[in-house]
């Protein structure tokens, strides 16, 4: 690993934290379904997604915590974290952003799979 990846690295608890939150939301998401004609299948995809965008907002508040008290302050802020959140994304792409950019695209779109799925209601099993 070259020194400027190794400098953009997460700290250990920091990594520790980001997987407990994507298992934490998505179990928590699975077990407060209550529904019974929910399959399985749509309620982990949806849940996944659920999952992978509580990890990446959490893994954005730390680089954003690693880069300036302010951007963290910004991102708690429940709808200006959406303004500013691309901002921040853009600004530093290549500093630590990235992964957790694509990582919460995979969990909208998981999501809105999960989601269809779940309110169409009559589609065929996926598993």
């Amino acid at each position: 690993m070259s020194d400027e990846a190794k400098k953009h690295q997460l700290p250990m608890i920091a990594r520790w934290c980001v997987m407990l939150a994507f298992g934490g939301v998505t179990t928590y998401m699975i077990s407060s379904a209550t529904e019974p004609g929910i399959q399985r299948s749509d309620l982990l995809i949806f849940a996944s997604g659920v999952g992978c965008i509580a990890s990446a907002l959490l893994w954005f508040f730390i680089v954003a915590l690693q880069r300036s008290l302010w951007w963290s302050i910004i991102l708690l802020v429940p709808l200006l974290n959406t303004l500013v959140l691309p901002i921040f994304v853009r600004y530093y792409w290549g500093e630590g952003t990235r992964f957790p950019a694509f990582l919460a695209l995979v969990g909208i779109a998981g999501e809105m799979i999960g989601a269809l799925r779940l309110m169409v209601g009559t589609t065929p099993s996926l598993v």
